[in-house]
């Protein structure tokens, strides 16, 4: 059977009760009233690993977050001891997290199921890491609010040694730039607020931007294929085009935390005083558009705390103490137009037939979760 070119002549939309319109669909609102996730990463195997919000503990889901289950084995077991940041390892599948008070480094090789720590921080009684991240070659990096160090580990997490960027304030924030092998950004509180560079992994360290940028801490950075970096401050969020050393506020929008880049697209969670919601550009920045339909309102700062991309496209967005939230359909792999929600349709064929199915804006028939159908050819003759 051949099939005609599509067009919007050719497909009758059809309305489904009950069929969701909003672009993010809760996964959950909290797992308990006291053990909330703080953050989350996701493996290359789907497995979805969050860290609890009270106390030292790790919970993982593999199926995509209807049910979960946890391990706190080798963690510490102290009320004060709470795990601030986690990361899992692209090259090992390992788990990295970052325990506070004082900060330390753990690491897990079988799935979050048992914990060995890989690193302490000394005097950082008050120390708390903030961030993990990986580089070029599988390096990896820890950053926060630990003596104003970004820590280092070129073995996977074994060992771990500060890098050239020290001083007495305190490190927020690693960007790894994903199309400028070995170009690592960091924000600090070194003689005030500013944003480095590293041009070689990490080894070495050069101020990028001091000034115009207010107090605060970098709380997360973004990079797109064309050169645009895009980070978040307390106060703002900001665009470079010049390799971080001179910075533009994005206006109407404030009190962003988190950036996250797919390709052209980023997105970034806006602060309360910004309608506590989520944007996407898709322009550089240059234009935003409020995606946050289908996520809670917000109840603190700001509306998500971070953003994860799930290996089969999926985008899930950290809203805090109020639940984890996934995109309705997928983000990654698909054009500007097949981003948008797919719609039931019926599509005719050349010789008068037609079945009944999910279809984007582009005529390409989908599947769509959680909405069952039969693939039919129905007669029109």
């Amino acid at each position: 059977m051949t099939v005609t070119k599509i067009s919007a002549f050719w497909i009758l939309l059809l309305t489904l009760p009950g069929f969701s319109q909003n672009f993010w669909v809760p996964v959950f609102t909290a797992l308990d009233t006291n053990h909330n996730i703080r953050r989350i990463d996701i493996a290359p195997d789907g497995t979805i690993y969050g860290t609890k919000r009270a106390y030292s503990g790790i919970y993982w889901s593999t199926d995509r977050g209807q049910t979960w289950d946890s391990s706190s084995t080798g963690l510490p077991t102290d009320t004060a001891s709470t795990v601030k940041a986690i990361h899992v390892q692209k090259t090992t599948g390992h788990i990295i997290v970052g325990v506070d008070s004082p900060a330390r480094l753990y690491r897990s090789t079988d799935r979050g199921r048992t914990w060995n720590e890989a690193a302490s921080y000394g005097g950082a009684v008050n120390g708390t890491i903030t961030v993990i991240a990986e580089g070029m070659g599988g390096v990896l990096f820890a950053n926060g609010l630990f003596g104003g160090f970004v820590w280092r580990s070129t073995d996977n997490g074994d060992t771990w040694v500060p890098g050239s960027l020290a001083g007495a304030g305190g490190g927020t924030g690693i960007g790894i730039n994903p199309y400028v092998p070995g170009e690592v950004y960091s924000g600090t509180e070194i003689a005030g607020f500013a944003v480095w560079r590293s041009a070689d992994n990490g080894l070495n360290w050069a101020m990028a931007a001091q000034h115009g940028l207010g107090e605060g801490d970098a709380a997360s950075f973004a990079f797109t294929p064309g050169g645009s970096i895009f980070m978040t401050t307390v106060h703002n969020p900001f665009k470079s085009m010049d390799k971080g050393e001179t910075w533009t506020a994005i206006p109407a929008i404030t009190g962003a935390n988190s950036f996250f880049a797919l390709n052209t697209d980023v997105y970034m969670s806006g602060g309360k005083v910004s309608g506590g919601s989520v944007f996407r550009s898709s322009d550089d920045g240059n234009t935003w558009t409020d995606i946050g339909s289908g996520l809670p309102v917000p109840t603190n700062h700001a509306i998500a705390v971070s953003f994860s991309l799930s290996p089969d496209g999926y985008l899930y967005a950290l809203a805090g103490k109020q639940g984890l939230y996934r995109s309705a359909n997928k983000v990654a792999g698909t054009t500007p137009l097949e981003k948008a929600p797919p719609e039931a349709g019926l599509k005719v064929y050349q010789d008068g037939e037609a079945s009944l199915g999910f279809y984007d804006m582009t005529g390409k028939r989908v599947q769509v979760e959680n909405v069952p159908w039969t693939r039919k050819i129905f007669p029109m003759k």
